[in-house]
């Protein structure tokens, strides 16, 4: 890939968010069309980084989906109407039970994977970020966060955060 850099960021900076604009544009081609919109949205709304992060859930998510309808061969195509048919308690069983440990077949190899609660929570903070906005598309019928379980998270003690000494900062 050749640069043209006349911005002020170096060109190992521009390579890498170019890359993770390639790697954002693989994922959406590989989503329904119905939502096209919320990717607009996003772009405009997050950052690149977590762009990446929603979009993985949110393959995630589909994926779980249609693990029991043979009829659907790719989450490209989930229809719409498995989303609007999707209600607050199977969310609430797709977080709690299927998200906090589940296993995957690699090449042969079982995998297991476990998520801590902080991984739960922005798994469940894009999927309804997708949800809430289709129903405010009106694409979707019923917004569910209103039945959703919370999702406990460890407080952040305040020995988390490091204050620099007059020197350490000087040092800087």
């Amino acid at each position: 890939m050749k640069i043209h850099n006349k911005g002020n960021k170096t060109d190992n900076i521009l390579l890498n968010e170019q890359n993770m604009i390639d790697k954002v544009n693989q994922i959406q081609k590989s989503l329904p069309n119905f939502m096209r919109d919320y990717f607009s949205y996003l772009k405009t709304s997050v950052s690149i980084t977590t762009r990446i992060a929603y979009l993985n859930d949110i393959v995630f998510y589909l994926e779980y989906l249609i693990l029991d309808e043979p009829s659907i061969d790719t989450i490209k195509n989930v229809p719409l109407s498995m989303l609007n048919d999707f209600t607050a308690q199977d969310f609430n069983f797709f977080i709690a039970e299927y998200c906090s440990r589940y296993e995957v077949n690699h090449n042969g190899q079982r995998v297991i994977y476990e998520n801590s609660n902080t991984t739960l929570s922005r798994k469940k903070s894009s999927v309804m970020s997708l949800l809430k906005f289709l129903y405010r598309n009106g694409q979707i019928d019923n917004n569910i966060s209103d039945g959703l379980n919370p999702i406990k998270l460890p407080k952040k003690s305040p020995d988390s955060i490091k204050k620099l000494t007059i020197e350490e900062a000087e040092n800087l």
